[in-house]
């Protein structure tokens, strides 16, 4: 009998009014030929029954989602991630999602349904958001619903299992935008980049992106002990020895070495290095695009091609494990 009601459910998940008992009747009677057999007294009960349990399972859903605290577990979640450009994306996948279910008159976004889903998906499609922002704001807010399911059973994660995803971008291939198999033009281009950059702060920031591999974003929270920096990169304490190039470049720019960079954030880094780049390209100065993290791929191709010691290159790269690194080279065409 269990059966037989959850297959009527699944078909009826649309029906409601004053004449649902009658709609279930009809229902169960024209889905369901195991039932032709009984009396309508016990079709009726069936129905009612049905109708019971359907409204139960909607009741005990409404009254969890009321009892959880959206605000607060969102607050909660986006506190978690490590790094302060994943929750800035973050907030804005919630902001994004909390405007379209306020927009069709729902104001507690827990009462999302697989439907209102898809159709927020469809809506940043028609925004003209990008594959990667949809799929990042999806996976961002199909997290939650899933942290929130563990406990409030019966809210379910609206997005698991849509068809709604627009497909991944194709990514370019790194050999195309680099001259990784060429990386004495590559080491090339890099001097011709720092020796043509006027701002000395900037080409400071240059030589240790390409000469320590350092990312755009280490360099706001930097201090300098000695020859050593302490810093933050993706939510994470980093530190290390600086090469003699680099403190080289850091004095000549005549900073403080309790905060040298702290006015650069890491889009002022990237859009300044971007700048530079569009110019000497445009002269035929440089062979290729490059931009800020770039730099980064020529420290691990020198220091893996100098001593072929992936342990080191992990190290010295930040990575939590030997396997990104592998990756990380492979991607970069190197052969392990």
């Amino acid at each position: 009998m269990n059966d037989i009601i959850k297959t009527a459910a699944a078909g009826l998940q649309n029906i409601s009014g004053k004449e649902q008992l009658e709609q279930l009747e009809k229902y169960i009677v024209d889905h369901l030929p195991e039932l032709h057999e009984l009396t309508p007294e016990q079709v009726n009960y069936i129905t009612q029954k049905l109708t019971v349990d359907l409204l139960t399972a909607k009741m005990k859903k409404d009254i969890e989602t009321l009892a959880a605290d959206y605000t607060g577990n969102k607050d909660s979640f986006i506190s978690h991630c490590k790094s302060e450009n994943t929750k800035k994306a973050y907030r804005h996948a919630f902001e994004a999602f909390e405007a379209y279910m306020t927009g069709r008159g729902i104001n507690n976004p827990l009462q999302c349904t697989p439907e209102l889903a898809d159709g927020f998906i469809y809506h940043m499609q028609a925004a003209g958001k990008s594959a990667a922002t949809i799929r990042r704001n999806v996976a961002a807010i199909s997290s939650f619903f899933s942290q929130i399911n563990r406990y409030h059973n019966s809210i379910r994660n609206p997005f698991i299992g849509t068809k709604a995803l627009p497909k991944k971008e194709n990514a370019k291939r790194i050999e195309n935008e680099l001259p990784t198999e060429n990386l004495k033009l590559f080491a090339k281009d890099v001097k011709t980049i720092i020796n043509s950059e006027q701002d000395k702060e900037l080409k400071a920031l240059i030589v240790c992106m390409a000469a320590r591999g350092l990312r755009a974003g280490a360099f706001e929270k930097m201090t300098i002990h000695g020859n050593r920096f302490y810093t933050k990169s993706k939510g994470k304490d980093i530190s290390g020895e600086l090469p003699t190039a680099c403190l080289d470049a850091i004095a000549a720019a005549g900073v403080k070495h309790n905060n040298p960079f702290v006015s650069w954030k890491s889009a002022k880094v990237s859009a300044a290095f971007q700048y530079h780049i569009a110019k000497l390209y445009a002269a035929g100065k440089i062979s290729y695009k490059y931009s800020a993290h770039d730099l980064r791929h020529f420290y691990a191709l020198t220091e893996y091609t100098k001593t072929k010691d992936i342990y080191n290159v992990s190290k010295l790269l930040g990575h939590a494990s030997i396997a990104i690194t592998e990756v990380y080279l492979r991607g970069l065409k190197v052969n392990i």
